[in-house]
């Protein structure tokens, strides 16, 4: 699930664990830490070019809308 930016118009199940990273990294105490960093481009180019339904951005009607606004004031 998204918490921000733009993919949180997109549905939850879209979130697949491949498009997440898991790394390991040092704090500043030496202790390990495990951390999952999400692949955004992938994420994006999968969404927007191989998947391609429409369905998914259903969401972002309102977005458009406003934007619409916007440019025609």
């Amino acid at each position: 699930m998204f918490k921000r930016g733009i993919e949180n118009l997109l549905a939850p199940e879209l979130a697949e664990t491949r498009f997440y990273e898991t790394k390991e990294i040092t704090g500043d105490y030496g202790e390990t830490k495990t951390i999952q960093e999400f692949k955004k481009m992938e994420f994006c180019d999968w969404v927007c070019r191989e998947r391609h339904h429409p369905d998914d951005f259903q969401d972002f009607s309102v977005v458009v809308e406003i934007i619409e606004t916007f440019l025609s004031s």
